[in-house]
């Protein structure tokens, strides 16, 4: 999840632990769910600290994303999910440019491989830019899968 620290991101996983560290330590969720005006909160067990530790083994891990999540105007105009195909016109989505001999589409298909059951696919003679979420400065290797 991107944050509004610059650069930065939110590793959000099911399950109660935080900053688990190589030697086992971590932060322990020990009262889940607790009524706020605003929403809720979580009881943990220890101080989260931003030190070595967490530079050293919380943050040298892999970083993926489902690059449907590049995206965020399929999901606010309600457009992940239906079952239908859409044409998406030059300029719908702001973190990608692509060239006049491409198209993009999206498919909700209800297929088991997806995880979420959609992909967008770009067709055509491609030339394209995407923009990346915000991620801490570093090396990066960036895999994308060609179906």
């Amino acid at each position: 999840m991107t944050t509004f620290l610059p650069n930065s991101l939110l590793e959000v996983r099911t399950g109660t632990l935080f900053n688990k560290r190589k030697n086992g330590f971590a932060v322990r969720i020990i009262s889940p769910d607790n009524a706020a005006v605003n929403g809720v909160f979580h009881g943990i067990d220890n101080i989260l600290t931003f030190d070595e530790g967490v530079l050293n083994d919380v943050f040298n891990t892999r970083i993926r994303f489902n690059s449907i999540d590049f995206f965020p105007e399929l999901a606010t105009n309600k457009v992940r999910g239906v079952p239908e195909r859409f044409f998406l016109p030059p300029g719908f989505l702001k973190n990608i440019v692509h060239n006049e001999l491409s198209s993009m589409v999206y498919f909700s298909t209800g297929a088991s491989d997806l995880q979420y059951m959609d992909e967008v696919k770009l067709r055509g003679k491609n030339d394209f830019t995407i923009t990346l979420p915000p991620i801490p400065p570093g090396t990066y290797e960036f895999r994308r899968c060609w179906a």
